[in-house]
C-alpha cells in the first residue's frame, strides 16, 4: 500500500466513470460529497463477532470515524462512531479537508435470527439509499455476501461503489465488471490446508513419527517423514505452545487485497487471478494448486499412504455462499490430501442446538479429531464440554494426562459476548491439543480500511485532474 497512486485506474475511475444513460440513479462523486462531507454506510455481519468487529474497526479507524471511548470491551460493532474528518491529495497542489460521516450502520440479522444475511442487506441498503440518496459516498460491508446483497435493492445508484470481504467467486466476477470496488481475500486455500494438516501433524506426533505438529507450516520446519515442502501462504502463530496455560492458541493466515488490476508491490491481486484465460472462474481446487500446489514453494506432497483419521465437521450455516463456494471444495482437497475421514454437519445459521444435536449423534461413531466451525463463539465452550462428557473426561491439571484428540475450531474463533479470545476453550484441562486456524482478523480489518481510504484519496485526484 505504498504507492497510492497506482490505484488510479483499480479503484479510482471505476466509480468515477462508471454510469449508464438509461439508469434513474447514477452516483457521482460531487453530489456525494456535498459541502465537502464524505458519508458512508456500513453493514455490519454479526455483532459478536470478532472478524465483524475487526472489519468495523478497520474502516472507522482507518477512515478517523472510531470513538473507542463509545465501544463496550474494544468491540467496534457494540460503539458510537463519531464525525472525522479526513485529508485527501495529501502533498499535491489539490490537497483539501473533508468531513467524514459513517451515515448509517446496522447488523444484517434475519428475523429467523441469521446474521451476515444478504437479503436483509438488501432491504436496509434501500432503505438508507431512501433516506439519504445521492448523499452516501461509498458502501462498505463486513462481507461480500451482503455487499453483494445491497447492490440489487431497486433503488441502488449505477456506480455506486461497495466494498466487500471474502472473495467470493460471484463477486469477484462483479469487480471485472466494475459493480464492486474490491474486496479481501482471506487464503481460504491456506486456512484449509492448515487446518487439515494441523489434525494430521498431531495425530503423527503422538504416533512418534514426527517431532513438532507444526511440520509444513512454515520453512523453517518443513514436512520430512509422511510429505515434503511446506505452506506457501504467509502464517502467523499467536500463542501456539500447547503445554502452555493461557495460550491464545491461534493460527492465522494473512489476507490479501483484490482490485480490478493487480499491483504486486502493494499486495494487492487482480480479479482476474482467479479466472482463466477464456473468462471461466478457476475451481476452489485450481485455485489451491495455483496458491499452495504445484509450481511454488508450498507444495505439499505425501509421499505414502496415511491411516484414515474419523473427523467429526461442523459448518455453521449451509447456506453461506463463503462457505459453500470457497471453504467447502477446498475442504475437499486437504482432507483427503491428509487422510480425514468427516463426519458433516451442517448447521442454519441461527440455531446452535442443530450442530449441538448431530455431533451428539456423531459421537458415537467415536471421532477421533474435530473440525468445528460454531454458529455462535460463545457457544464454542459446549462443543468441549459435550465430546469430553461422551468419552468420560475429566479435567487435568497435567497436560500428559489430557485426551490427546485434536479439537480445532475452524473460521470462527471462540470468543466471549464481547468479542475476545475465549481462554476458558483454549485452554480447557480436557484436551492437550486445541486449537484456532483462520486468518488475521486485525490485518484484515486494517486492509479493508485502507482501501477505502485509498479509493477516496484517488477518485477525488481523478476528479481534479479531470479524468
Amino acid at each position: 500500500m505504498k504507492k497510492k497512486s497506482l490505484l488510479l485506474l483499480s479503484f479510482g475511475l471505476v466509480a468515477a466513470t462508471s454510469c449508464s444513460l438509461f439508469s434513474r440513479h447514477v452516483w457521482s462523486w460531487d453530489a456525494s460529497t456535498e459541502n465537502d462531507t464524505i458519508r458512508y454506510c456500513l453493514l455490519i455481519g454479526q455483532l459478536d463477532h470478532n472478524d465483524s468487529m475487526e472489519r468495523t474497526r478497520g474502516v472507522r479507524e482507518k477512515l478517523g470515524t472510531r470513538n473507542p471511548k463509545t465501544e463496550v470491551k474494544g468491540n467496534a460493532n457494540l460503539g458510537t462512531p463519531k464525525e472525522g474528518k479526513i485529508t485527501l491529495g495529501e502533498g499535491t497542489k489539490y490537497e483539501k479537508t473533508f468531513k467524514i460521516i459513517e451515515a448509517e450502520h446496522m447488523e444484517q440479522k434475519s428475523f429467523s435470527g441469521a446474521t451476515w444475511d444478504p437479503i436483509t442487506a438488501n432491504s436496509t441498503s434501500a432503505t438508507w439509499i431512501s433516506k439519504h440518496g445521492k448523499k452516501i459516498t461509498f458502501f462498505a460491508s463486513n462481507n461480500d455476501g451482503m455487499a453483494e446483497g445491497a447492490i440489487k435493492c431497486s433503488n441502488w445508484y449505477d456506480g455506486m461503489p461497495i466494498f466487500g470481504y471474502d472473495a467470493n467467486t460471484s463477486t469477484l466476477k462483479l469487480i471485472r465488471e466494475g459493480k464492486i470496488i474490491g474486496t479481501i481475500d482471506s487464503t481460504t486455500y491456506g486456512q484449509t490446508l492448515a487446518a487439515s494438516m494441523l489434525i494430521r501433524n498431531i495425530f503423527e506426533k503422538e504416533a512418534g513419527h514426527i517431532n513438532d505438529i507444526f511440520q509444513g507450516f512454515t520453512e523453517e520446519i518443513p514436512l520430512y517423514v509422511y510429505g515434503s515442502g511446506y505452506m506457501h501462504s504467509t502464517v502467523k502463530m499467536l500463542g501456539c505452545d500447547p503445554k502452555s496455560s493461557d495460550g491464545e492458541r491461534a493460527i492465522l493466515l494473512n489476507n490479501r487485497a483484490i482490485a480490478k488490476k493487480a499491483y504486486p508491490d502493494e499486495g494487492i491481486l487482480s480479479a482476474d487471478d482467479f479466472f482463466n484465460d477464456k473468462g471461466e472462474a478457476l475451481t476452489r481446487a485450481e485455485i489451491f494448486d495455483k496458491y499452495e500446489g504445484s509450481g511454488v514453494k508450498g507444495h505439499i506432497t505425501i509421499t505414502e499412504p496415511l491411516e484414515p483419521i474419523t473427523v467429526w465437521q461442523s459448518w455453521y450455516n449451509a447456506a453461506d455462499v463463503f462457505f459453500t463456494g470457497n471453504m467447502n471444495p477446498l475442504f475437499d482437497v486437504t482432507n483427503k490430501m491428509f487422510g480425514l475421514d468427516i463426519i458433516r454437519a451442517e448447521g442454519n445459521g441461527a440455531d446452535e442446538s442443530i450442530l449441538l444435536n448431530s455431533l451428539s449423534s456423531a459421537l458415537l461413531k467415536k471421532p477421533k479429531a474435530f473440525l468445528i466451525n460454531v454458529v455462535q463463539q460463545p457457544n464454542a465452550i459446549k462443543y468441549i464440554t459435550k465430546i469430553a462428557d461422551a468419552y468420560g473426561l475429566k479435567e487435568e491439571e497435567d497436560w500428559n494426562k489430557r485426551c490427546p484428540y485434536p479439537v480445532v475450531f475452524w473460521n470462527r474463533q471462540p470468543t466471549d459476548k464481547y468479542g475476545k479470545v475465549s481462554h476458558e476453550v483454549m485452554n480447557n484441562k480436557y484436551f492437550k491439543y486445541t486449537y484456532y486456524v483462520g486468518f488475521d482478523a486485525k490485518q484484515g480489518g486494517d486492509l479493508q480500511g485502507d482501501i477505502a481510504k485509498m479509493w477516496l484519496n484517488e477518485t477525488y485526484l481523478n476528479k481534479c485532474e479531470g479524468k
